[in-house]
């Protein structure tokens, strides 16, 4: 089965399913309050929510254990015409998001999210030719997620309603890791298993971080760019090692 075809395979259940618990989490947030404006914890919707979060990471961890090898980088990221034009459109997403921020007391956070956007647009043109970016854009677009984390961190502390914030931190933690692996490939270091389960993470989790987000360009351009920048799923065999005089040797 070519890895495109499989992609789309597992992609459409993924944002199915991300759709449906971004609805949950709407419902939650508007109707899941008592009369002291605290959320509801016995609230079943919000048991069914986090259940079904668990069961979708414990199946996407499960299914990563089918990858074989890690490959070269061209043998994980080949020329993929649908791939790029994706990561393209994540990255013009991000960059429109960046410019929407661009407010006085935040002109670095959106000046942040522009430069993420043009690494995120670098990596999909990259992908277009089948050519190999540089590590460094991948790893400014993990080390954007990590620093949104730190600047969102503030606010979060002083909100007493975990729910609130949860899933835009899992997801934002999603994107960074999933960024940072893709850095890593870039660089000879490759790690599919983990790549593979933290860019799923990172659509799913996307879907349902944007209710109350106030910033649904920024999570769509997340679920983009983690559904667009995904490696190749194909199984990669692992070369057999044979015995040799100077030590062991791929077996030709």
């Amino acid at each position: 089965m070519k890895s495109t075809v499989k992609k789309l395979l597992l992609y459409i259940p993924t944002a199915a399913l991300g759709l449906w618990c971004m609805s949950l989490q709407s419902r939650i947030l508007v109707s899941g309050f008592d009369s002291k404006g605290l959320l509801i914890t016995g609230n079943p919707e919000l048991k069914l929510l986090w259940g079904v979060t668990v069961v979708f990471l414990l199946t996407a961890l499960g299914l990563t254990r089918t990858l074989g090898g890690n490959g070269t980088y061209e043998e994980n990221f080949s020329r993929c015409v649908l791939s790029g034009i994706v990561t393209i459109g994540a990255g013009c997403v991000m960059a429109f998001s960046g410019l929407n921020g661009l407010v006085p007391g935040a002109y670095l956070n959106g000046g942040l999210a522009i430069a993420a956007g043009v690494c995120m647009g670098v990596c999909g043109v990259c992908r277009l030719f089948g050519k190999k970016p540089l590590f460094v854009f991948d790893f400014a677009i993990g080390l954007y997620y990590a620093c949104n984390l730190l600047s969102s961190y503030s606010g979060w502390n002083s909100d007493p309603q975990v729910q609130e914030y949860a899933f835009r931190l899992l997801a934002g933690v999603a994107a960074m890791l999933f960024s940072l692996h893709r850095a890593r490939c870039a660089g000879g270091f490759q790690d599919r298993k983990k790549l593979v389960f933290a860019g799923f993470a990172g659509i799913f989790l996307s879907f349902v971080a944007i209710p109350g987000s106030g910033s649904m360009g920024f999570f769509l351009a997340s679920g983009l760019w983690c559904a667009g920048a995904m490696c190749d799923l194909r199984y990669l065999e692992v070369p057999e090692k044979i015995s040799g005089e100077d030590g062991e040797e791929p077996k030709q």
